[in-house]
């Protein structure tokens, strides 16, 4: 938690830094994440009497999600600038109930090549939105930092690609994640089986950006 705090502190220092900047500018990015995680583990739990089943394959499976972001960016020099972010993103693995949704607060500083190639590099804190019916088992707030690489088309349009890799863990301490089982039923009807899970979790996010943004 001091991390994710001070991350917080530091998000909020710079923003009040560059709020004075001149020549802002601001825009949109909407993109295309690989997400997964990594140093994933778990355990299989059976209760007594119940039949153990196959860990379904997408739970260690990469997701395909979207990102969208407002930001804004501040020159610092001629070839310097901070651009704090705002936006969505769909992460976790491809597995339903281990998918998660995120609001991402990025800062990166960014350094301009030459007219048109860019490198940008900061933290970020994450604050889990999507409270389905297994959230419980997530931590609110995500703590990484991330790497990119852009290519200024035009004034106007930009192409990122991004790394992003977390450093706090995803699942809280108690999480327990139900391997889930339809049961066709002798009357033609399906249940749902609940007596397999998975235990003791462990991971932290990661995924790849590629996104086309815009500067008004």
């Amino acid at each position: 938690m001091k991390n994710i705090r001070l991350a917080i502190l530091l998000i909020v220092a710079l923003s009040a830094c560059v709020a004075q900047a001149q020549e802002k500018h601001f825009g949109f990015r909407f993109g295309m994440n690989v997400s997964s995680l990594g140093s994933q583990s778990f355990e299989l739990q059976t209760e007594p009497g119940a039949t153990a089943l196959d860990i379904p394959g997408d739970v260690t499976e990469s997701r395909y999600g979207v990102g969208a972001y407002f930001f804004g960016e501040f020159p610092l020099s001629e070839r310097l600038s901070i651009q704090p972010e705002l936006g969505f993103a769909s992460m976790g693995v491809k597995y339903q109930p281990l998918r998660i949704d995120y609001l991402q607060l990025p800062i990166g500083l960014k350094a301009n090549l030459g007219d048109h190639l860019y490198i940008m590099a900061g933290p970020q804190v994450s604050g889990k939105i999507w409270f389905h019916e297994q959230s419980g088992n997530y931590n609110y707030l995500d703590l990484s930092g991330f790497g990119a690489i852009g290519y200024n088309i035009n004034e106007t349009f930009f192409l990122d690609v991004r790394y992003n890799l977390g450093f706090t863990e995803v699942y809280s301490d108690d999480a327990r994640v139900d391997i889930i089982e339809k049961v066709d039923n002798s009357d033609g009807t399906i249940s749902i089986s609940r007596e397999n899970e998975l235990v003791n979790l462990s991971g932290k996010n990661r995924y790849l950006q590629v996104s086309l943004g815009i500067r008004l």
